[in-house]
């Protein structure tokens, strides 16, 4: 192995005394330093792999919850609100899958909710109806009424015309 050699000589009154010669192998640092090399890649690559496996499997998780939620979301607006979303985890998607809940919940209450007003509604309509019914009866028996009456008035006039013209025929007959 070469090795960097540094020398020195000393000198004492211009005679040379010896000369030093000192070398340093790098050829342990360098092994050393590649040993250390291949364990940091040897070890690098499991945990690179490892965490792609990881992240593979956490985003499938993710986009697994997403597409819960957006299929039961599709349900809930095609008017089946009794679907139910599966999601039971504390992280932003599991809150959202719960607020999602709680709205479809209050959605559901609203609806009954107008439902109930809306026969209330038909029920008051329907006995609106029947009391209009029952004024337009009773506007007909009255109207037939008074048409009764009028003709049996119209008779008694014509009959007391009658009378009054006889009347006054037999006056007039006896003031003759």
């Amino acid at each position: 192995p070469r090795m960097p050699a540094t020398s020195s000589s000393e000198f004492v009154e211009s005679t040379c005394i010896g000369e030093l010669h000192i070398g340093i192998s790098f050829e342990g640092i360098n092994k050393s330093l590649e040993e250390n090399r291949n364990y940091f890649i040897y070890l690098s690559i499991p945990v690179f792999l490892l965490s792609l496996i990881f992240h593979y499997f956490q985003t499938r998780l993710i986009t697994h919850k997403i597409y819960l939620l957006s299929q039961t979301a599709q349900k809930i607006s095609q008017g089946d609100y009794n679907a139910e979303i599966k999601i039971q985890s504390t992280d932003e998607i599991g809150s959202l899958a719960q607020s999602f809940t709680e709205m479809v919940s209050r959605l559901i209450n609203s609806r009954k909710e107008l439902e109930i007003r809306n026969r209330e509604l038909q029920e008051a309509n329907q006995l609106l109806d029947s009391v209009i019914q029952r004024i337009q009866n009773f506007n007909i028996e009255l109207e037939q009424k008074v048409a009764e009456r009028t003709a049996q008035l119209e008779a008694l006039n014509v009959t007391l015309q009658k009378k009054n013209k006889e009347l006054k025929e037999a006056d007039e007959t006896k003031s003759r």
